[in-house]
């Protein structure tokens, strides 16, 4: 019945291959939203406990708040500096060894940089 439309000779478009993947699609519908409803019921159970009893940290709104901060020492640490160097540093020259081949670029084990 769907052979057609997996093989290339017909399109989505047409009624029995709809009717084919309306089964599917409710049911992986139905799972994600469940877990999605699911996962915000946890949430809502452990957010007062985690956040407020437990006093726990989000560390992701640290560096913000940090580069935010109205004293500016984490524009003054030397550390910061010499990290944000390496990792400018290092992006400069693969850009330049992407619009140079001849040049050698350091693969960084991303995607970005599988060019070479």
């Amino acid at each position: 019945m769907l052979r057609g439309h997996f093989l290339g000779h017909s399109t989505f478009y047409t009624w029995p291959t709809i009717h084919a993947w309306i089964g599917p699609v409710a049911a992986w519908t139905l799972f994600i939203c469940l877990l999605l409803f699911v996962a915000q019921g946890v949430n809502v159970l452990m957010r007062r406990q985690w956040a407020d009893r437990e006093r726990l940290t989000f560390p992701l709104v640290w560096l913000p708040l940090a580069m935010t901060d109205s004293n500016g020492a984490f524009y003054r640490n030397p550390l910061m500096w010499a990290g944000f160097s390496a990792a400018g540093g290092l992006s400069l020259l693969n850009g330049i060894a992407f619009l140079n081949p001849s040049l050698p670029s350091v693969n960084l084990g991303t995607w970005i940089s599988s060019h070479s």
